[in-house]
């Protein structure tokens, strides 16, 4: 089992201090159903729950009123890999562990992508010290009863891979009739003033949301945007246009500034829903 690295760091360690976060940062996040409509993916930011933990309630609150959300057999997350550590792609097959229980892995589906994929290999290593994934988790286990799980860490984060891994998860979710629910996570610029990092930032989301892999990847060369999870975004937009989506909704933009108070250098973050 994967123990928790960031817990009591990026989040809080007693259960019921952390839920009651939660639930707090979820009554905060407003979000209007009619935008999300029947949502196919997400993106929401990693960051220390004091930070980034509203622009994440954005993402889960969109995703605890879908209708169709009891159907979700499998929840893929796709994060970063920070840490440099493991293989290009990760995928973990081990039960991971947060203040609020026990995520079951859906080795099913881990199992069949590791089959069929050219790029992914069994990794935990590439996970362990990694917290972009495990900071998502205490969200969805407030809004769904023990999830079944896929975890995917991308150390490789170019074009190419992003594609691979949309197209790896779309191949299994045919093959094994699995109604799945794509998770990805990542930061925006990083230590900018909160002027610049929406400069560099909104291209970025505006091409994502018209489905635009190239353009998404050549904002992100041409204005330097340092986004961390940039290929696990790309992922999710891939994904979502394999699966008919027709946009991407911007559900809340916010910098790490707007906590802080200090705009001078702050950490761009951001929810979306694929629909």
């Amino acid at each position: 089992m994967r123990n928790a690295v960031a817990s009591g760091s990026m989040y809080p360690a007693d259960a019921d201090e952390l839920s009651g976060t939660i639930s707090e940062l979820l009554n905060k996040a407003v979000v209007n159903p009619k935008d999300i409509g029947n949502a196919v993916a997400y993106i929401a930011p990693h960051a220390d729950y004091k930070y980034s933990g509203l622009v994440a309630a954005h993402a889960y609150k969109a995703l605890s009123l879908s209708k169709d959300l009891f159907k979700v057999d499998t929840f893929v997350i796709v994060g970063p890999n920070h840490n440099g550590i493991g293989t290009r792609i990760s995928v973990s097959k081990d039960s991971w562990q947060t203040p609020l229980g026990e995520v079951e892995i859906d080795n099913e589906f881990a199992d069949e992508l590791l089959a069929m994929s050219v790029g992914m290999l069994e990794d935990e290593e590439g996970h362990r010290l990694e917290h972009s994934i495990e900071v998502q988790l205490p969200f969805l286990q407030s809004i769904v009863k023990r999830p079944k799980c896929c975890f995917i860490s991308m150390l490789d984060q170019t074009e190419d891979a992003s594609r691979a891994v949309a197209q790896d998860v779309d191949a299994v979710r045919k093959r094994l009739n699995r109604d799945i629910m794509f998770i990805a996570t990542s930061d925006l610029n990083h230590d900018e003033s909160a002027d610049i990092a929406m400069e560099k930032d909104t291209p970025l989301l505006e091409k994502l949301s018209a489905f635009d892999t190239k353009g998404f990847y050549s904002e992100l060369n041409n204005r330097r945007d340092s986004a961390c999870g940039f290929g696990p975004m790309a992922a999710a937009e891939q994904y979502s246009k394999q699966r008919k989506a027709r946009t991407g909704k911007m559900l809340k933009y916010a910098t790490s500034g707007d906590v802080t108070g200090d705009r001078s250098s702050v950490v761009g973050y951001a929810s979306m829903a694929f629909a």
